[in-house]
């Protein structure tokens, strides 16, 4: 056993030894650098994909791997978003390729490149620059990669070969060479491919060789751990079988002498009650006799209470009798007088309707001497109304009866009308006095009825008093008869406590000894369940310990996987790079024949340009259709996008309403239910309580009524022993009070049956209420529901035809874009047809003109060399005056304490002006200096086309520094032109960027 330990312990030091060489030499292997390219730039996919090609070899050549994001320019995105993204992923360079500006009709664009090296508390920028580049060229996008990877690891880079060898063979016309080189790559490939199989065949080899052995030292090792390991668990299994079985004795000598301690307690429990019980027996006996005593007592204060109860109710009865005859009487006497007052009434008015019937009508003559002879004034009339006007007119179209006679003549026709006269006024006072008469009869008649009516109204109030006094005296007998059940209640309810305490009290105890025997069972299982834990505990340990053994072994075949992996790539990319560095040779060489061959091509480029300004203009206006044609496209896209949106939105809308309503309607139907089933609670609780009520005094009644029986046969029995005259003194007052018992419990009996009548009908009511309640909420409810539904479907009803509508109306959009895009498409492929017509007949010129330039290449040669010759001297002289006017000195006047402040805008606006592609040069003065531009441009090597004066000359109220700004062109007049006056803060970056951008753009302009 001992040498197979040692064995063991061997094979797994050796085994440790190993695995640590390997983790060393992977961590020796650093993984390569990572680049992250941003690009936003528009194009075909090809040529986007051409230069993710070129990138990715360059890259690659310099040991970096790369991942790309390409944007369209229309596309919204971030720099800083795409800069987090790309440090928390952990790429160590950053490099974002931006469009900046694209020529109109070419694919000739501008492009920003920014790089920086990506850490994870402070990046660095690397480099930030301008390039042009043809993305649907080759050679252009070759160099344009160049010059990105350039930028950011600096002039020392690498070029991928294939990139060199075809930057070198752009625009070379030998197809020879071009098949050579390929060939020769090819079988370059071709044998590394071979050299790789051998490679990997042998690498193999070895793995699995090593492999094997690996695994028998594993197999060994965990053969000796897990023997090891099963002695260890038949140890620990028989020590926790000893320790459990001393648990279970010890745990059974407890229990044998917790049940022995119980025992005795309860024998010593047993004698104290023995004891007890044989003391109390005396005690008893005399409680008895007490007992008894006290009974007889309480009889006879109830049956004189009963006596006075009696003797109350009869009086209370007698006056309530009293208080409804007086009331009767009160009722009577009310009933009288409203008869008497209604005849009263009845007379009035038949008189009052004789008296108008019989009442003639008054003419206003009549009146009027009625009014006279009342006031005593004389000579004065009553002015005509319009009823005497009309009076008048009557009798003067049909005159009267005495009127109809012949008047006599002469002095008997003056006698009569003046008798006539005297009579009628006679007649009219004799109406007046009776009319007068008559009114203050009336008059008298009313002052009676008054008189009456306010003394009926006097007995009415009296009788309404006495009705409330005897109310009020009813609802004071009332509350002290319910005072007086209350008291008789409450004593008998503390009866029913007390007893229902001792009955609590006994079950307590019994409770108390169950509980305990539960606890003892509890405890007993509790313990086997913790050794069960204690078991499975162990058992869980081991098994975590087997798996992690398991995954360190794994993670030290994974870390020798990815150790071979490395070494194998680092041998490829070594390979790689030889031929490289064989294939940048033969491109060098290729390179000088085509520079050679590019001098040949120039005449011909020259020819051929104008040609290619027509086809760029004709490709401008098919761009700028193309674009129209998407912005258009795009538009329709974005406004059906809305459209799709708003019905999305209106849909989530409607369904977020229903959805409220389904929950309003749940959450109140939810409360009608709650208070509904409240209600039939608080009902069952009445009656339960009600019902509890009246058997628990029939129980308190039967048991009074059987004690009694017995405390009376034992008092007969104990008095029958002494005296037999007493003996029957005592049954005729037990008899006595047997029957006033007797009629009590009737009485109490009728009262409780009485009781239970009205509170079955006050429950039946109260259950007929509630029915009808519920009835009346279902019916409500329903309603509800109907209105709903009926809401509901003429929502549906809306919704369906609004999204009928809706589709119709984007049927009919997708139609009409259909057509339009159709249009579209038979005008492109109608420009297409000509285009192809146009470039049909623009080669056959080009073949034409072709042929013409052949024939006179042989005459024209000695010209076109001088006139080669002559338009490079004409094109170096343009381009050195180009230079000299794009060249701009730029001029700072400032004090001298701020010397150092004026420095660094300097730098500002050098930068600014570099990245705008303006040769500058800037020259600080003193503010004192006088400055003269024939002296500076003379003093100056270079010529310069623009001279820009900043001068300080002064300071704004915030302390910010204020710069006159000039500028000067040498080629046109000598004077100065006033660019206006800027303000910026010296000491503050941000100011100085900003105020350089200024100038920056002043000077472009």
């Amino acid at each position: 056993m001992r040498s197979l330990l040692v064995i063991c312990t061997f094979i797994a030091s050796s085994f440790l030894t190993c695995n640590a060489f390997i983790i060393s030499y992977g961590e020796l292997i650093v993984p390569n650098p990572k680049a992250y390219i941003v690009l936003s730039l528009e194009g075909f996919e090809e040529n986007i994909a051409n230069l993710r090609f070129a990138l990715e070899e360059d890259f690659r050549e310099n040991g970096i791997e790369t991942d790309f994001k390409v944007y369209r320019p229309y596309e919204r995105w971030q720099p800083e978003n795409e800069f987090d993204k790309a440090t928390s992923s952990g790429f160590n360079y950053v490099i974002i390729i931006d469009l900046k500006e694209q020529s109109f009709g070419t694919s000739l664009s501008t492009y920003q490149i920014r790089s920086y090296k990506a850490e994870p508390k402070n990046s660095k920028l690397l480099g930030i620059t301008q390039e042009r580049c043809d993305i649907e060229s080759t050679q252009s996008v070759l160099e344009f990669s160049e010059r990105i990877v350039k930028n950011t690891l600096g002039q020392a880079a690498l070029l991928s070969d294939s990139n060199k060898a075809m930057i070198k063979l752009e625009g070379d016309s030998s197809v020879s060479e071009l098949e050579k080189l390929s060939r020769e790559i090819r079988e370059a490939k071709r044998m590394q491919e071979e050299e790789d199989t051998r490679r990997t065949l042998a690498e193999n080899k070895l793995r699995v060789q090593l492999q094997a052995q690996k695994e028998k030292s594993r197999i060994a090792v965990q053969s000796s751990s897990v023997l090891l390991k099963i002695e260890d668990k038949v140890i620990k299994r028989q020590q926790i079988a000893e320790t459990y079985t001393a648990k279970i004795n010890e745990r059974k000598r407890k229990e044998a002498e917790l049940l022995a301690q119980k025992e005795a307690r309860f024998a010593e429990v047993e004698e104290k009650r023995k004891a007890i019980k044989k003391e109390s027996t005396n005690a008893m006996r005399m409680v008895r006799q007490a007992d008894d005593q006290e009974r007889a007592i309480l009889l006879e204060e109830r049956r004189i209470a009963a006596e006075l109860k009696a003797k109350e109710r009869e009086e209370q009865r007698l006056k309530a009798q009293e208080r409804i005859e007086k009331a009767k009487q009160l009722r009577e006497e009310l009933r009288k007088a409203k008869l008497a007052q209604r005849d009263l009434e009845k007379r009035t008015r038949e008189e009052d309707a004789t008296v108008k019937r019989d009442e003639p009508t008054i003419p206003d003559e009549v009146e009027e001497l009625t009014q006279q002879e009342n006031t005593g004034l004389t000579n004065i009339q009553k002015p005509e109304t319009k009823k005497g006007i009309q009076d008048d007119k009557l009798e003067k179209n049909f005159p009267v009866a005495q009127n109809r006679r012949v008047e006599p003549e002469g002095p008997n026709r003056e006698n009569a009308k003046t008798k006539a006269d005297e009579e009628r006024e006679a007649r009219l006072l004799a109406q007046a006095r009776r009319l007068e008469e008559q009114r203050k009869a009336r008059l008298k008649a009313k002052k009676e009825r008054e008189t009456l009516r306010l003394a009926e109204t006097e007995k009415k109030e009296e009788a309404r008093q006495a009705a409330l006094k005897l109310r009020q005296q009813n609802k004071a007998d009332r509350l002290a008869a319910q005072e007086r059940k209350a008291e008789q209640l409450r004593l008998e309810k503390e009866r029913a406590e007390a007893l229902a305490e001792e009955q609590r009290e006994a079950r307590r105890l019994a409770e108390a000894k169950k509980l305990e025997e539960q606890k003892r069972a509890l405890q007993l299982e509790a313990q086997r369940k913790e050794a069960l834990r204690l078991t499975e505990l162990e058992k869980k340990k081991e098994e975590e310990r087997l798996a992690e053994e398991r995954r360190q072994a794994e993670i030290l075949d994974e870390q020798k996987r990815v150790a071979e992996r490395v070494a194998l790539e680092q041998r490829k990319a070594e390979q790689l790079r030889l031929e490289k560095e064989r294939a940048e040779a033969l491109a060098e060489e290729q390179r000088e024949a085509r520079r050679m061959a590019e001098a040949k091509k120039l005449e011909e480029q020259r020819m051929i340009q104008e040609e290619q300004e027509a086809r760029r203009k004709e490709e401008r206006l098919l761009a700028e259709q193309k674009r129209e044609q998407e912005r258009i496209q795009a538009a329709e896209l974005e406004k059906q996008r809305k459209e799709a949106r708003r019905l999305a939105e209106l849909e989530k809308e409607k369904e977020r309403i229903k959805l409220a309503e389904s929950q309003h309607e749940a959450l109140r139907l939810a409360e009608e239910r709650r208070e509904l089933e409240e209600l039939e609670k608080i009902r069952q609780l009445e009656e339960r309580k009600q019902a509890e009520e009246l058997e628990r005094q029939g129980k308190e009644a039967m048991r009074l009524a059987e004690q009694k029986k017995r405390d009376d046969e034992k008092l007969i029995a104990e008095q029958n022993a002494a005296r037999l005259k007493e003996e029957r003194r005592l049954a005729q007052e037990r008899q006595k009070a047997e029957e006033s018992r007797l009629a009590a419990e009737r009485k109490q009996a009728k009262l409780l049956e009485d009781q239970k009548r009205e509170a079955l009908r006050l429950a039946e009511e109260k259950r007929i209420e509630e029915k009808r309640l519920a009835d009346e909420l279902l019916k409500q409810r329903k309603e509800e529901q109907r209105l709903a539904e009926r809401e509901r479907l003429e929502e549906e009803r809306r919704i369906k035809k609004e999204k009928e509508e809706a589709l119709e109306a984007k049927r009919l959009a997708q139609k009409r874009l259909a057509e339009e895009k159709k249009e579209q498409a038979l005008l492109l492929n109608k420009q297409k047809r000509e285009e192809q017509r146009i470039a049909a007949e623009k080669i056959k010129e080009e073949k034409r003109i072709a042929a013409q330039l052949k024939e006179q290449e042989k005459k024209e040669a000695r010209m076109a060399e001088e006139r080669i010759k002559e338009e490079k001297r004409n094109k170096l002289k343009k381009e050195e005056e180009l230079a000299d006017s794009k060249r701009t000195l730029v001029i700072i006047k400032g004090s001298e304490e701020e010397k150092r402040l004026l420095k660094d805008l300097k730098e500002f606006i050098e930068f600014d002006l570099d990245v705008a592609e303006v040769d500058v040069k800037t020259i600080i003065y003193d503010s004192s200096a006088n400055i003269s531009p024939s002296n500076i441009l003379k003093s100056m090597k270079k010529k310069f086309g623009k001279i820009l004066l900043i001068e300080q000359i002064g300071f704004t109220e915030i302390g910010e520094s204020q710069m006159e700004i000039k500028i000067l062109l040498t080629s046109g007049e000598k004077t100065w032109r006033d660019l206006g006056v800027d303000s910026c803060d010296l000491g503050s970056d941000k100011s100085l960027d900003q105020f350089s951008k200024r100038v920056t753009k002043r000077v472009i302009q």
